[in-house]
């Protein structure tokens, strides 16, 4: 059973010149608080500027912003143990392929019970050049296929450079690969950090009916002129009241695709002693068991979505209708 301590890992995968290098020098110089590590092959092609490095250990770099960027040259399982060994561990590890890997392969090494205490598989990201998918063929487009079906969330890269009908294009390639899977739309790999890694569960929660999505936008550093702004919408829940696993299972398997992300705790009447954490990232969905409540047992879940794309009224209705005392 998975700890709400263990650390989340995200697996970054795309073909070669899709962005991945674009989207981890985006995390790295994100003015965020939290410590993630990233884990690449080789420093070379990451653009670390001399003024955010604090530390050189061996082959470890931290950086100024909590971020630490690591090499694996050598086994994947040490890397993993090794950062969460460290004395201040990171909250996040990412993780880049090789542009002709296959994901999937990569996450295997997280089926070892050794892994499962420290770390555990959170998402699979695969970016795609927009202008890509037309021109791949042979083993190359079927490489680039093997990359989109282990997806958790999909990254279309590179919108600004195609025009409408090339860019319906790519989508559709994408839903007929991958269906189901959320595909966020992006220039430059800045993909939003909230959509990257778990929202933070905080208290005191408001009561539902007094919160309204919030609209989130990420532009570029240098303003550049992009033909897709990057917004998303967010929404919270909370309920003192128990909800059924049955009832709620069915409600999460039925939730909107474009819904990107959901975390959070889940006061469960099955189990209500145990404080239960809930994790969705596209269609991957983890239930694990936290231990005893120590704050007053609630319900408390954070939605991550598509600008626009989902009637949380209608989602809020069917969540209550989860709880116990309900008869409908």
């Amino acid at each position: 059973m998975l700890s709400e301590r263990s650390i989340p890992v995200t697996i970054i995968a795309g073909f070669l010149g899709a962005g991945k290098t674009s989207l981890l020098n985006h995390i790295l110089h994100g003015q965020h608080s939290k410590r993630i590590a990233v884990l690449v092959n080789d420093f070379g092609s990451i653009n670390i500027d001399a003024e955010l490095v604090v530390d050189v250990e061996e082959d470890l770099i931290s950086l100024a912003n909590g971020c630490i960027c690591c090499s694996i040259r050598n086994d994947l399982q040490l890397t993993l143990v090794r950062l969460a060994r460290l004395p201040n561990p990171p909250e996040h590890i990412v993780i880049e392929t090789s542009g002709v890997s296959d994901p999937a392969a990569v996450a295997q090494v997280f089926y070892d019970p050794d892994l499962w205490r420290v770390v555990n598989l959170d998402a699979i990201v695969t970016l795609v050049d927009a202008e890509q998918t037309a021109v791949l063929t042979n083993d190359l487009a079927q490489l680039a296929e093997t990359q989109v079906k282990a997806a958790d969330l999909l990254v279309l890269n590179k919108v600004d450079l195609v025009d409408a009908d090339q860019l319906q294009n790519a989508r559709a390639w994408l839903q007929k690969i991958r269906p189901g899977a959320p595909v966020f739309e992006v220039t430059h790999g800045c993909v939003p950090l909230e959509v990257l890694f778990s929202p933070e569960i905080t208290l005191p929660r408001p009561k539902p009916a007094n919160l309204n999505p919030h609209l989130h936008e990420v532009n570029a550093e240098n303003d550049h002129d992009h033909a897709h702004a990057l917004v998303f919408d967010t929404w919270s829940y909370s309920q003192a009241t128990p909800l059924r696993m049955a009832q709620l299972q069915t409600v999460i398997n039925s939730l909107p695709t474009s819904i990107y992300r959901v975390k959070g705790f889940l006061y469960l009447a099955d189990q209500p002693a145990s404080k239960i954490v809930l994790q969705m990232v596209g269609r991957r969905v983890a239930v694990s068991d936290s231990g005893a409540w120590v704050d007053e047992p609630q319900t408390r879940l954070v939605f991550i979505s598509q600008h626009e794309t989902v009637n949380y009224s209608a989602i809020e209705i069917a969540l209550n209708r989860c709880r116990i005392e309900s008869n409908v």
